[in-house]
């Protein structure tokens, strides 16, 4: 097949030149000086630009972080939904409500355990004394916990907030990444929680842990997890190798058991498993 020689001067002059492309798509003069930045790799050169698992972008304000790599709100209006314009303003309305009151000095509610449960009321505004014997602010909004925006960053109170908010929305990975298995079993004597079941609740979120003390096992089980353990106990199932017979004495959070019959062991619920 024989090709014209004007056909490669054609694809490349200016017509098919991106530049020029993209000038006569747009309309502008100086869009062929547009600089199109690669998605797929971080570029802070770009108005937009991905760092660290957050979206930011660069604009007259400072630069302000948008949406996490999961597209978790968090200073904007979520992609998810570009159809909802007004997505997050009763975030916003219940934030500005409550900071209002803050400022009125209405009496803010104090944390407190009953029955190893820790709950924060919906639309309500709490405060604890930190480690610096000062009091912070933390707001309980729907079903999540949040600093107060609209003042001065709390480090104290935005790492008190991170910890009871993954705690009720069952984040429990996110816990393990920033704390050890002491630090958090510290963090939760110190809030007044004992060994054992235990619940934090955000409004009517809430989920039910395990707490345990044995060093050999992680410091929290959710409730599926424990009766899971639980039953493979009592059932057999966690003996059912052959260098376990019935008769023969176990260890199991650190009490002895004999495996009855069925390989499977007497234990209490709600003990250490």
């Amino acid at each position: 097949m024989r090709i014209n020689g004007n056909f490669f001067n054609f694809m490349n002059s200016s017509f098919f030149n991106r530049s020029s492309m993209v000038s006569r798509l747009f309309g502008s003069r100086n869009a062929g000086n547009m600089h199109m930045p690669d998605r797929n790799h971080a570029n802070k050169h770009s108005q937009t630009y991905m760092e660290d698992g957050v979206l930011y972008h660069r604009g007259h304000r400072p630069e302000s972080k948008l949406y996490t790599r999961q597209g978790t709100f968090v200073g904007a209006r979520s992609r998810q939904d570009p159809n909802r314009r007004n997505a997050f303003r009763p975030f916003h309305s219940e934030q500005e409500a409550l900071h209002s009151e803050v400022i009125h000095g209405t009496n803010p509610k104090q944390v407190s355990v009953k029955d190893n449960e820790v709950h924060f009321e919906s639309h309500s505004y709490y405060e604890f004394t930190g480690k610096d014997g000062k009091a912070h602010t933390v707001f309980s909004l729907n079903t999540a916990l949040s600093t107060d925006t609209y003042a001065s960053f709390d480090k104290e109170a935005a790492e008190y907030v991170d910890f009871w908010g993954s705690l009720a929305n069952g984040n429990t990975v996110a816990l393990t990444q920033k704390y050890s298995q002491a630090e958090i079993r510290e963090k939760l004597e110190e809030a007044g929680i004992q060994n054992g079941f235990f619940t934090v609740g955000v409004g009517k979120n809430s989920q039910t842990y395990y707490l345990s003390q044995n060093k050999d096992v992680d410091a929290l089980f959710s409730k599926a997890e424990y009766d899971k353990r639980y039953d493979a106990l009592v059932s057999g199932k966690a003996f059912q190798l052959d260098k376990f017979q019935p008769g023969q004495t176990v260890t199991v959070g650190g009490k002895d058991y004999v495996l009855n019959e069925h390989k499977g062991i007497d234990i209490e619920y709600g003990a250490e498993v």
